[in-house]
């Protein structure tokens, strides 16, 4: 069972106060104490700490009621009641800012004051169980917060690792550069913009010659730079939509899209050979190499990357055979697997006129010595 409430009384007058305090406990409360002076009531509310101060105006001491009730609702947590004779609007707009429970003007009636003392009381729980309420929303608020900050750190933190993961699967590890997964990808899209425009695509294989002996005499990781300079070297040549990527080891592809005529696939590849014509700087040492090219043209030689590739890489083993350093064309002679009839649809209409202008204008060239090494 709850117990009574406990209230301070704060009243000046001897007798005024003997009178309430007779009055309260016949109402069934319990007078925790009677005091004459502000400075009384905050000293005696720190010990007992009552659960109403009816709080006179006129006090003794230095403070009057409302100060003393100012102090009252900035320490304690603990409603207040004015008992006043005055009813100017001067006391009314001191008073209003201490937050008072109640005002009582003397003389007021047994009712008024049972149900002035109840209505404080209870406004009071309301007000505590709402300050409890508040503090848990103000706390929940901040573990959301807390909670929506470390999942947009996750969120995040996952895009990234996505990101990574994805840029590890599409592209060399050593180099950076597309690696054979990307390169399929990219040249779909190209062979759509080929065939919308009518025009060809060039993709070269590149093999670096003799870069065994760059491992075996200056190590490994001198090849892994070479490979990585070399990376650059052919990334600095490229067109803006043309690609280079690496399949791995010292095999490197280009491809060079939207190509209108056989002679600029000839100029490209000159370029192509140029860049091996300054040597590598390689831990401090001047290192030069040279590279084997082999050329498949989209749609002449195939009409998907696999076959163009397979195509490239006949060309460039050629190119190999014929003294390296050197970069030729596909041509059927090439290759000496079985013919399918699948291979043959991959060509258009026009293919058959194509491959012979290549043969016609296409020389093996020897990038050293300038000269046609092309057998007849």
């Amino acid at each position: 069972m709850q117990g009574k409430s406990r209230i301070l009384i704060a009243e000046d007058e001897t007798s005024g106060a003997q009178y309430l305090q007779q009055t309260l406990i016949r109402l069934g409360y319990e007078v925790a104490d009677i005091v004459q002076t502000g400075e009384d009531v905050i000293d005696r509310v720190e010990d007992i700490q009552p659960n109403l101060i009816l709080m006179d105006i006129s006090l003794k001491g230095q403070m009057d009621g409302i100060t003393t009730a100012k102090q009252v609702h900035s320490k304690f947590d603990i409603p207040v009641i004015f008992l006043t004779g005055h009813t100017d609007d001067t006391f009314f707009e001191r008073a209003k800012i201490t937050g008072p429970y109640g005002y009582l003007i003397k003389p007021y009636e047994l009712s008024q004051l049972r149900h002035a003392i109840e209505l404080a009381l209870s406004k009071h729980v309301l007000v505590s169980e709402l300050k409890h309420a508040e503090k848990e929303i103000s706390e929940l608020n901040a573990e959301l917060k807390k909670v929506n900050v470390n999942l947009m750190k996750e969120i995040s933190e996952r895009k990234k690792i996505e990101k990574q993961l994805r840029h590890q699967a599409h592209h060399d590890p050593l180099t950076g550069l597309p690696n054979r997964l990307l390169l399929f990808e990219l040249l779909k899209q190209s062979f759509a913009f080929e065939d919308r425009h009518n025009s060809m695509l060039a993709l070269m294989m590149l093999d670096l010659d003799n870069f065994k002996f760059v491992n075996d005499s200056m190590g490994h990781m001198a090849g892994d730079i070479l490979l990585k300079k070399v990376g650059k070297r052919l990334q600095q040549c490229m067109r803006q939509y043309d690609m280079v990527g690496r399949l791995g080891g010292d095999e490197f592809v280009i491809v060079a899209n939207d190509i209108n005529a056989v002679q600029d696939i000839i100029r490209f590849a000159e370029k192509i050979t140029g860049l091996f014509h300054s040597p590598f700087e390689i831990l401090g040492k001047p290192t030069y190499i040279t590279t084997s090219i082999g050329v498949a043209v989209y749609p002449l030689h195939g009409s998907n990357a696999e076959t163009l590739l397979k195509m490239a890489d006949l060309a460039m083993y050629a190119a190999k055979k014929d003294g390296k350093n050197a970069f030729r064309f596909y041509s059927e002679s090439m290759d000496t697997g079985p013919k399918t009839g699948a291979t043959r649809r991959t060509k258009k209409t026009n293919a058959l006129e194509r491959e012979k202008l290549l043969r016609r204008s296409v020389p093996v060239i020897d990038v050293t010595t300038d000269k046609d090494r092309t057998t007849h």
